[in-house]
């Protein structure tokens, strides 16, 4: 990932795009039975309210081209939305 940051000296604005690989897989005594494996794509906004708040709003996009696994149907999102607030102490 890359921050992109505006209006540093007074309540900043971050963006962040961002490229993953996802690849999930779960087994039971070595034997594995589910696997995915995806490519991921996000753009990540923060909004610095104050010093201690944030805000964040993130959108992530999952690619249907390249998404495997292996027969089982489990349908995802392919825009994935996520929204939080961080909060120092």
């Amino acid at each position: 990932t890359y921050n992109f940051v505006f209006n540093k000296i007074r309540r900043p604005l971050t963006i962040a795009p961002s490229f993953g690989y996802n690849n999930i897989g779960l087994s039971k005594k070595k034997e594995q039975f589910y696997y995915q494996e995806s490519l991921l794509y996000r753009l990540s906004f923060m909004y610095e309210k104050k010093r201690q708040l944030s805000y964040v709003i993130s959108l992530t996009y999952v690619d249907p081209f390249y998404q495997r696994n292996n027969g089982l149907v489990i349908n995802n999102l392919r825009f994935v939305p996520s929204f939080g607030v961080i909060r120092r102490f």
